[in-house]
């Protein structure tokens, strides 16, 4: 099974081989690049690229600066093939990485890691920290039951507050919520935020309604506050 479209965390992608038993591998591609751009190999070890078609590099996505090979930033691709409408330095708008080290299938080509969702949709905290919602998305959807989730982040007292609201498998709700408690406590990224008080855990609430979409909308944290934009530039200047 191959997948593109939009990122893909992990616990989804090991839900899928269990149900289909089979390999699920990814795929990374936009229109801009002539929808191919690198896929996995069976090692699963980020994406090889198109090296003959595209020059991919990574930059700050707040000066535009080119970065070193493997640190995370902002994904830009230059044309190397193309006649009509040839591109260069085309800001994708997502966050990855070029990995460094070799990759255990043997090929030379260039590695790009796996794409941690949009730059533009990261919620951005005091002291220049932000969530993702691919954060989110790697701490809860290993819990047994949570089917989908939606998180929003509002602003009361001048505290950056956190509420989420889960659906999940009917008869589980008391166990998922314990769950996703402690996932959200003790998480790789959102276990720092609650733990230095640069989130608060404001309300976890459940829903089994109007959780259909129409399969276009990409999934994103809810951002309610009215001083994002200030805090954005803030982390910038920074």
């Amino acid at each position: 099974m191959l997948l593109s479209t939009d990122y893909v965390p992990a616990a989804i992608e090991r839900e899928l081989e269990r149900c289909w038993g089979c390999r699920v591998l990814t795929h990374y591609g936009m229109t801009e690049t002539g929808l191919g751009g690198g896929v996995e190999c069976a090692a699963g070890e980020g994406y090889h690229l198109r090296e003959t078609d595209l020059y991919t590099e990574i930059i700050d996505p707040v000066s535009g600066l080119l970065l070193p090979d493997g640190e995370e930033g902002e994904v830009v691709f230059t044309t190397l093939s193309r006649k009509g409408m040839p591109l260069v330095r085309y800001r994708t708008g997502d966050r990855a990485r070029l990995i460094t080290t070799p990759c255990s299938c043997g090929t030379v080509l260039k590695r790009l890691g796996r794409v941690q969702g949009r730059i533009e949709t990261e919620v951005h905290l005091k002291d220049c920290q932000r969530l993702r919602m691919s954060d989110l998305d790697e701490a809860l959807f290993p819990i047994p039951g949570v089917l989908d989730f939606i998180a929003q982040v509002d602003s009361q007292g001048g505290r950056d507050q956190f509420r989420l609201c889960i659906h999940a498998v009917p008869g589980g709700e008391e166990r998922v919520a314990r769950r996703t408690l402690s996932a959200l406590l003790h998480g790789a990224v959102t276990g720092t935020l609650f733990k230095e008080k640069v989130l608060y855990l404001e309300n976890i609430a459940f829903s089994n309604t109007g959780w259909m979409g129409n399969g276009v909308v990409k999934r994103q944290i809810q951002d309610r506050r009215v001083s994002d934009t200030v805090q954005l530039l803030h982390c910038s200047s920074g």
